[in-house]
């Protein structure tokens, strides 16, 4: 199977750092950092600290052989540093007592970490800076709870485990979904649902918290867990056997062959515990697998009632010879609702140069696939651009009437293609909809 996401092993990124706009309030002296003896002894410090670098660290020692690291093109960090410390805690003070205070100064912070650049030198001694003046500060001014809630923030607790520390794998979270999507029965009620989805990627249910930073203009998403995408999963299957109502579907001829029906049904029985014998399910997979297992036997045996109460019935009829004479078949205009300037534009439609489903003889020549007729009329159903309630081999008889194609009635009991689906449904909402 195709997947969706490239994974790019990439470690020689590089960015430029960028300065800042000092925030409201923030005056920067005209002699920093020799404004006063902190600022000049943290100054001093930091110098040192560029002086040594890249040696001045295990971890930059190993970053600098993969890459050139010179400490002359890092001259202006340790005033950046100073700087930028100050305009956090200037935009601090600026944000504790606002009622999105959090997000303000979280974001406010990231900025900070985008402007050193890649590699971001500097960096982890801007943030600690930070941190320690969090710590300082009068609790009048930062309360403990929003002292606690911050300094989590810049130093994030990676030591609880497997689930904070594993990267979700998108590749990993779309086979998830696909799996799921083929365990689900081939019924016609589920059709439409399996060919919208199939070997896409439904980013509803792959993401959530949807974050947007005012200050960097980026959004980011943080990714479900496998676990968390599979209980996702097995809650719409249960929502979407809840909304199946076979009585409902057969008395709205929905589902207009009962026996057909019956035996779609075994056939998906079986296939499902075939593939619960041979595809790998995880505990937490076989949730739903269970469930629709003891759906198809529950809804098996309701439809075998429904046949046999049909047989039943049918034998206390009465079977005259005139009961076996075919009805009138519906006429290709009565199939439009006796609507000549909509069937007249629909063969204008599947002639015209867009389109090109039809010769001059009325052959169905479209994408020269079988099937695709069946989306084109499944399109004009659902528009209510035809009469519904038709069974599959009375629909194909009037279509074969004026068109001809390969194919019996068995064609218009398969599936189609999505994108036939769409384009004709597009088109015909566009032309055929408001005559």
């Amino acid at each position: 199977m195709k997947l969706p996401f490239i994974n790019l092993k990439v470690t020689k990124i590089t960015s430029p750092s960028f300065e800042l706009t000092p925030p409201k309030d923030c005056i920067i002296p005209k002699t920093f950092p020799n404004c006063c003896k902190n600022h000049k002894r943290l100054h001093n410090e930091l110098k040192s600290w560029i002086n040594d670098f890249p040696n001045c660290c295990d971890y930059h020692k190993e970053m600098s052989k993969k890459r050139t690291l010179k400490k002359e093109d890092f001259q202006y960090v340790p005033q950046k540093i100073l700087k930028q410390i100050m305009f956090t805690k200037t935009h601090i003070d600026l944000f504790i007592d606002s009622n999105n205070w959090y997000k303000e100064i979280t974001h406010y912070i990231d900025l900070n970490k985008i402007s050193f650049g890649n590699p971001n030198i500097g960096y982890d001694r801007y943030i600690e800076g930070v941190k320690q003046n969090i710590i300082s500060r009068d609790e009048q001014i930062i309360s403990p709870e929003k002292k606690e809630k911050l300094l989590k923030y810049i130093t994030p607790d990676f030591s609880n485990t497997k689930e904070k520390c594993s990267v979700s794998d998108l590749n990993l979270l779309y086979l998830v979904f696909q799996k799921w999507l083929e365990t689900f029965p081939d019924l016609q009620h589920f059709k439409k649902l399996k060919i919208k989805f199939k070997k896409k990627f439904p980013t509803s249910v792959m993401f959530y918290d949807h974050d947007y930073n005012r200050y960097t203009g980026f959004s980011t998403f943080k990714v479900r867990t496998k676990r968390e995408l599979i209980q996702i999963l097995n809650d719409a299957t249960k929502q979407l056997l809840i909304g199946y109502n076979s009585t409902e579907l057969i008395r709205k001829r929905v589902i207009d062959d009962v026996h057909s029906h019956r035996i779609d049904l075994e056939n998906e029985n079986h296939r499902l515990i075939q593939n619960k014998l041979l595809r790998g399910y995880s505990n937490k997979e076989m949730k739903y697998v269970q469930l629709l297992e003891k759906w198809l036997d529950n809804e098996s045996r309701h439809i075998n009632e429904i046949c046999k109460k049909i047989e039943v019935l049918n034998k206390s009829k009465k079977v005259v010879a005139k009961s076996n004479v075919r009805k009138k078949e519906m006429t290709f205009l009565e199939l439009f609702r006796n609507n000549q300037d909509r069937v007249d534009k629909f063969f204008k439609i599947l002639n015209s140069e867009r389109i090109g489903a039809l010769d001059e003889n009325n052959n169905w020549i479209y994408k020269s696939t079988k099937n695709s007729i069946v989306a084109c009329f499944e399109a004009l159903e659902d528009l209510e651009i035809i009469r519904k309630g038709l069974t599959k081999a009375k629909l194909q008889r009037t279509v074969k009437s004026e068109i001809d194609f390969e194919g019996n009635e068995k064609l218009f009991r398969n599936g189609f293609k999505n994108e036939d689906y769409e384009e004709f449904k597009s088109v015909f909402e566009a032309h055929l909809i408001k005559i």
